[in-house]
């Protein structure tokens, strides 16, 4: 249930999971679809969110190794996004 809450933001799911490049590479993925083409985003989107859900559940199943959640890496990719974002945002505005 963590990782799928926390899948709501791209990429951060992955991440809780241990999957810390997965998380990046489905946040740009996510970010890169939405802002050619809005339904690519989408779709990389709510995989993202599957993906964290099944690992979860495979990891307290037991079927796939646990991965120790790094929290440090939790807050960087927090803070990285927000800065990403912040700079997509502000470009968004000039160009209106």
């Amino acid at each position: 249930g963590v990782a799928v809450l926390l899948s709501l933001f791209p990429g951060l799911g992955q991440i809780y999971n241990g999957d810390t490049l997965k998380g990046v590479a489905i946040y740009f993925g996510t970010l890169i679809g939405a802002l050619l083409f809005i339904v690519p985003g989408i779709i990389v989107w709510i995989y993202g969110v599957y993906d964290a859900y099944t690992t979860a559940k495979k990891m307290n199943e037991g079927t796939v190794p646990y991965k120790k959640t790094n929290t440090l890496f939790m807050i960087g990719f927090v803070v990285m996004v927000l800065v990403i974002g912040g700079i997509v945002l502000i470009m968004s505005l000039a160009l209106v």
